[in-house]
């Protein structure tokens, strides 16, 4: 039977993500904290766990699992949220995550993540913002199912590139011994050397454009072909999109 799933990086606002506990009562939650926040933000982060703590006791029958992640680093919320997000959807459950508590940087990680996964993002804007004392928000001014970003993922030899080159780091290595590298099989219905080096080189200048790779020339036919940033949360994001895959 499906259970439902919430997800909430928890931030200082107390209200809100009472509110979608209560919308929508859960059988698990993960309760998401930052790991890392600085010295400044303690009265902060008291305000955190007071609230982590009634949230905890407003739901005494659906099972916790805290995470913490990096509040200033997108690329590791969007790995981390991706990943619970696949491992709860693969399970059949319904996954709700809450945009309102966390910073920007962790919402539009999540929001990304829920749109790849298709998982449901809400956000909750309050009646009052910038209130002085422990609460950033008062009062419920209404509910938002956010839509679902279109997000164009690479296709399976984009994939099978992208996922070598992570492993594998920087490839300085001409196109004949890339495709040997890789294998054919890799590289969809080709079944010589040189249709397989022919559907690489499109593939890698189509990577190229998207931006998720890089090529340099370092002499006679080989290239210095890395991943760039947005080109390694791309190949692991489709790595964990592809688990558990037959």
């Amino acid at each position: 039977m499906s259970e439902v799933v919430q997800i909430i990086p928890t931030g200082i606002d107390r209200e809100r993500p009472i509110f979608l506990l209560k919308k929508f009562p859960p059988h698990k939650i993960y309760i998401i904290k930052n790991k890392s926040p600085p010295e400044e933000h303690k009265e902060m982060e008291e305000t955190r766990g007071k609230i982590i703590k009634e949230l905890e006791d407003l739901t005494p029958l659906a099972e916790k699992e805290h995470v913490k992640i990096n509040y200033y680093d997108f690329k590791e919320s969007f790995i981390k949220l991706l990943e619970i997000m696949k491992k709860e959807k693969d399970k059949g459950n319904r996954v709700i995550v809450n945009l309102s508590p966390p910073s920007r940087i962790v919402a539009f990680a999540a929001w990304i993540a829920s749109s790849l996964t298709d998982s449901e993002a809400y956000y909750i804007h309050g009646k009052v913002y910038g209130l002085g004392g422990e609460f950033h928000t008062k009062g419920i001014g209404g509910l938002v199912k956010v839509f679902h970003f279109p997000i164009t993922l690479p296709d399976e030899i984009e994939g099978n590139i992208l996922g070598y080159l992570l492993k594998e780091k920087d490839v300085s290595t001409n196109l004949r011994r890339f495709v040997k590298s890789l294998s054919l099989k890799k590289l969809g219905e080709v079944t010589t050397i040189q249709s397989g080096i022919v559907k690489l080189s499109y593939a890698l200048r189509g990577l190229e454009e998207k931006g998720y790779i890089e090529m340099d020339e370092i002499g006679g036919k080989r290239r210095k072909i890395s991943l760039t940033e947005s080109g390694e949360m791309m190949a692991k994001a489709v790595e964990i999109l592809h688990r558990n895959k037959p």
